[in-house]
């Protein structure tokens, strides 16, 4: 699976490295805001997208919108800790297929990862 990592943490960005090389999954780039985001999905052409919601210069709402508008059939997994009222429904509402709360579980996120991989498009 070729992921690509969004991110504004350091930290998450190396955690995420970490658990998706423990499964053999190929990291295609990480980007801090959303607008890497949509430039390395549109050069990249990831399998799946791990998005942030908040971050600086666009938010990862705002990039999940912008990257379905480019392609349809975009698999965003959406891991925050921002717990707003309503932003898990207005990320799947936008195209993302699974929302996940910081902190996550590992197993959780893996299982997710690969059933949103394997569905169709």
């Amino acid at each position: 699976m070729r992921v690509l990592i969004v991110d504004d943490a350091p930290f998450m960005v190396e955690s995420f490295q970490d658990i998706f090389e423990d499964e053999g999954w190929q990291v295609v780039g990480t980007a801090s805001n959303g607008r890497e985001a949509i430039r390395l999905f549109t050069q990249m052409k990831p399998d799946i997208v791990i998005m942030d919601i908040l971050m600086p210069e666009m938010d990862g709402l705002s990039a999940i919108k912008e990257i379905i508008r480019t392609d349809k059939n975009a698999k965003i997994i959406v891991v925050s800790a921002l717990a707003k009222k309503d932003l898990d429904t207005d990320c799947l509402e936008a195209g993302a297929k699974v929302f996940i709360k910081k902190p996550f579980d590992i197993d959780l996120l893996i299982q997710q990862m690969k059933r949103t991989n394997e569905a169709g498009p």
